[in-house]
């Protein structure tokens, strides 16, 4: 069956030995409804006729094929206005000689399906949770497209499935096999992954809506919808300490060996203020020589804003440029192949094993510090938040500025880290 938007069509092919009565290869005809139920009950009877056609051919009885045509047509149509649907209340039927055996088994199949629940049932319960998320998210694209014409929303629910996915680390997922307890560990691991409050409800949003989009043609129930009740706390965007000197200190010595996941992450966090994320996703055509200053190039992130060029300060420069020289595509591969919860996770293990125990002190911890660093330099607030990817509020600098030459923000960097709470040995 095929949806148009309005209605469901049945599109088949006509069984091979049926062609001769049919007089043609295929049927091609509106159901006249756009209930995914009514039309499948259209397709089952379509399936019973050819049970019938094929009793005709054989019996070569036109008149018994026509009455019991009609009798079959009887019980469908009686089925619509039945609403107990008990197969006690089912119409007597007694086979006679006439019929053959493929036509009486057809009778009584459509009897069981239209009048016996339990069977009904059972079948539908078979076929209710066939549909995978992926195909939902194309039933949800494919409403948007109808109705809303919004190519921004159509790819808010696509980022939301992906990120899902990523999540769990599978290419696809039944809808049946998704859990409230797997939803809710997914909003836990977006936060851990530093995702903003209005970024995780977005994801839920997208997520309940693919699953209704496969409710509405009752693939699923509405009622079972995993993604509804899914609470984000506002808490949880909210904002962490900044390290201690001392901290940071012993966070440089925990990263000190060259062959450290973090060796280089966590420096290029400390004189940036750059998202973790942002980091691990540098790949080697990131790392640009402009004016003599070696810079990141953040092309994606969070926001619009994210995306932004930001000097790499002094030894740090040095050491990424000669990374990004001898990588072949990403600057951190073991740390993008893991899932962004993951990475957080390990960078929790890394603050542990530096002594650092207090609660509130996370990578976006290192945001904060350069901030500040920022803000105690006297650094103005857009071109602060130009070098963390914020944005800029005040018209004039935001809309019709381009900022500060990537020379003149470096040295803005350079400034803040000396203040008296950054290490100033980094490598």
């Amino acid at each position: 069956m095929k949806f148009n938007g309005r209605t469901w069509y049945i599109k088949m092919r006509i069984p091979s030995d049926l062609i001769a009565h049919y007089g043609k290869k295929t049927i091609n005809k509106s159901t006249r409804t756009d209930s995914y139920k009514e039309a499948e009950k259209q397709l089952k009877a379509q399936l019973y006729e050819f049970d019938l056609v094929r009793a005709k051919v054989s019996d070569n009885g036109k008149e018994a094929y026509e009455q019991h045509l009609a009798y079959l047509m009887s019980i469908i149509e009686a089925s619509k206005h039945d609403g107990s649907k008990n197969i006690l209340d089912a119409p007597e039927f007694n086979a006679d000689a006439t019929m053959s055996e493929p036509m009486v088994k057809a009778v009584n199949d459509a009897i069981a399906y239209y009048y016996d629940d339990s069977l009904k049932n059972a079948k539908h319960h078979k076929e209710t949770y066939a549909i995978t998320l992926k195909e939902a998210l194309k039933l949800e694209e494919e409403r948007i497209e109808r109705r809303e014409k919004d190519t921004g929303l159509v790819k808010k629910r696509a980022t939301a499935v992906k990120i899902f996915l990523q999540h769990i680390g599978v290419d696809d997922i039944s809808l049946q096999d998704i859990s409230k307890r797997m939803a809710n560990i997914f909003v836990d691991a977006m936060v851990d992954a530093e995702k903003s409050h209005k970024t995780i409800k977005n994801y839920i949003a997208g997520l309940r809506a693919c699953w209704e989009a496969a409710a509405r043609f009752e693939h699923v129930d509405h009622d079972t919808n995993p993604f509804f009740g899914i609470k984000v706390e506002a808490q949880q965007s909210k904002s962490y300490e900044p390290f201690k000197r001392e901290q940071l200190e012993a966070l440089l010595v925990e990263t000190s060996s060259s062959d450290h996941d973090f060796h280089h992450v966590f420096r290029i966090g400390l004189v940036t203020g750059a998202r973790l994320l942002e980091i691990v996703s540098l790949e080697k055509d990131d790392i640009l020589e402009i004016d003599g200053v070696t810079c990141m190039q953040i092309k994606d992130g969070k926001t619009a804003n994210s995306v932004r060029i930001v000097p790499l300060h002094g030894s740090v420069g040095d050491k990424v440029r000669d990374l990004a020289a001898k990588c072949e595509k990403h600057l951190f591969p073991k740390l993008i192949a893991m899932k962004p919860s993951s990475v957080s996770n390990l960078f929790a293990k890394v603050k542990k094993e530096a002594g650092i125990s207090e609660k509130g002190y996370v990578f976006h911890s290192l945001r904060h510090n350069m901030a500040t660093a920022l803000d105690r330099s006297a650094i103005p607030e857009h071109q602060i938040n130009r070098i963390l990817g914020h944005k800029i509020t005040n018209m004039s600098t935001g809309i019709y500025s381009k900022g500060l030459p990537l020379t003149e923000m470096a040295k803005q960097i350079g400034a803040a880290l000396e203040q008296p709470d950054y290490p100033k040995v980094l490598y």
